[in-house]
């Protein structure tokens, strides 16, 4: 295993000794004793890897369901096993798009899983964006419309339903119903009329329609 390219924890590492119970790696310029189960074997010559998108996915039709160790897997993909390729068909399992470890080799995903997977990855990307824009744009009040998930968060916090959100955070605000109340005035989204402190005690008001109003 001297010399070798392994991973260390997503790391690029060289093995420079071994001994029964600890291998030494260098990462970066650092050396770390480490035990076998916390490096990942890439290749048996160490080289710094080269980013590369020269791989065919094409191949993977006739392997569905099937695994296979990584330098098998990198031969299908890249058509030779080097260093370099050995890499970054490493780095296309940690993805976890089209791959995953099964302990030491790969599972190669059927087509319906990348699919289900992409498309949540997909949500997830626009859900993230709206969100940001969101926080960058919260005192926009032309665009207060498709935030009206957020200011409910923020809404729980000033009821003193929820006792955390994220938004207040990134906001640099506290997470209190005082802070919450606050920003929704500020925002708009309440107007002055809006009493959270009712709800937040649980005190509950009704009008009897039946009583009629006395003139003096």
């Amino acid at each position: 295993m001297i010399n070798s390219l392994v991973a260390y924890k997503g790391k690029v590492a060289k093995v420079i000794a071994q001994t029964d119970k600890k291998i030494t790696i260098v990462v970066g310029q650092k050396e770390i004793k480490v035990r076998e189960k916390d490096i990942r074997f890439i290749h048996k010559e160490f080289q710094e890897p080269i980013a590369t998108e020269n791989y065919d996915l094409s191949i993977l039709v006739d392997f569905y369901d099937q695994t296979m160790p990584l330098d098998e897997l990198t031969q299908w993909l890249f058509s030779e096993n080097n260093a370099h390729n050995a890499w970054q068909t490493y780095l296309l399992v940690e993805d976890g798009l089209y791959f995953y470890w099964q302990k030491d080799v790969i599972f190669i995903r059927p087509a319906e899983q990348v699919e289900k997977i992409k498309e949540k990855r997909e949500a997830e990307a626009l859900e993230k964006a709206q969100y940001d824009s969101f926080i960058k744009n919260i005192d926009e009040k032309d665009k207060q419309s498709e935030f009206v998930k957020y200011f409910e968060e923020i809404e729980k916090i000033a009821f003193d339903k929820n006792k955390k959100s994220k938004i207040l955070e990134h906001l640099g605000l506290t997470n209190s119903p005082e802070a919450a109340h606050k920003l929704l005035l500020k925002t708009q989204f309440w107007g002055i009329k809006n009493y959270p402190f009712l709800e937040r005690n649980q005190v509950n008001l009704f009008v009897d329609d039946s009583l009629a109003l006395i003139d003096d």
